[in-house]
This record gives structure tokens, sequence and C-alpha cells, in this order.
């Protein structure tokens, strides 16, 4: 992408990623979909007061895709006492074998060039972060089972796919829920 000037690389997490905030909240990361799912809500007016947005994002999540943060949850997200919980990565072009759709298919399997809205991302990218699961090892929650599962802006994500086959990368940002399950099917 360019001119690309988000947040630089701090530090590697598990799972080879870029980390950009090592740790945030599940709520965090489940509002700020809710939020980003707004734009179908024309009539809905954004508050200004920050407890009132974060509840209003909540209540669209739950409202707009239930069932997908149903699966999260039963995958048991780490408790809130865990640093690191949930945390905001880097993707870069490597990664891309490690994504893969909550509905197990992997991201790089997908055939979305006849998506015009894919196609749109691809010309003019969305920095919006994608949200994922990964699973932990047991109790060491520095550990992590690959794969990364998409439940959020997996259009974003084949249009960075994209982009990287076309000899265009940048990186994909991700808000990532570690979760003590499987949160997805086996991978296709």
């Amino acid at each position: 992408m360019r001119g690309y000037c988000g947040p630089k690389p701090r530090a590697r997490a598990p799972g080879q990623v870029n980390v950009l905030e090592p740790s945030i909240t599940v709520t965090d990361v489940l509002s700020r979909w809710g939020l980003r799912e707004l734009r179908k809500y024309p009539v809905i007016q954004m508050p200004s007061d920050q407890a009132q947005r974060a509840a209003l994002g909540m209540e669209v999540v739950l409202r707009h895709v239930p069932a997908l943060v149903a699966r999260i949850l039963l995958a048991e997200p780490l408790d809130p006492d865990k640093p690191g919980g949930a945390f905001r990565a880097d993707f870069e072009s490597a990664d891309s074998t490690k994504l893969v759709l909550h509905t197990g298919v992997r991201l790089a399997s997908v055939d979305v060039f006849g998506n015009a809205h894919v196609q749109q991302l691809v010309k003019i990218p969305d920095a919006a972060p994608i949200v994922c699961t990964i699973r932990v090892a047991g109790d060491d929650t520095t550990n992590v089972i690959e794969p990364f599962v998409i439940y959020d802006g997996w259009h974003r994500a084949a249009a960075w796919l994209i982009s990287i086959r076309e000899g265009r990368p940048y990186p994909l940002t991700a808000e990532i829920i570690k979760t003590r399950l499987s949160s997805a099917p086996s991978a296709s």
C-alpha cells in the first residue's frame, strides 16, 4: 500500500507476527468489530462518549454476527487476568499460509478474483484490522497453535493476498483473540 503510515512493529509474537499492541481486551476487539459494522445501520448515530461507543459496538456485533461471536466465546478466550489474551499485530506476506477462514478454508484457496468488493479493496486497501483467533497450547499462553482463524475481514485479507501476488505487499493488521480451544473446522 503506497504511503503506509501505520504503527511500526515493536516485537515478534508467538506465531511469528509483528506485535503492535501486546495486550488488548476481548471486549475491545468485539466492540471495534461492531463499530466497523455500524455503516450498515446509517440511522444510528455514533455516540461521542467512549463508554457509549464501546457499548454500541458490542450491541451491534452481538446482533449482527451472533453465531460468529458465539463460536469465539465457545472456544474459551483466555481469562481477563491473563495479559496478552488478545493483541494487535501485523501479518506480513510470509504469514499468508497461516490464515484460514472461520469455515476452515485456507485463505490462499479462496477464489475471489470475480468479487467486485475484493477488487475495489485491491485498488484502495482498507487498513481496518481483521479479527482472528489463535489457539494456545495448554497453560502456556505464549505458545500458540496455528492457524490464525479469520472471523471478520476476509475480503480485506483476500485483497491483501492478491496485492502480495501482484508484487505490492503491505502489512495486514489484525486484532487476535487467544483461545483455549480451536474455533474453526479443519482447514481444507
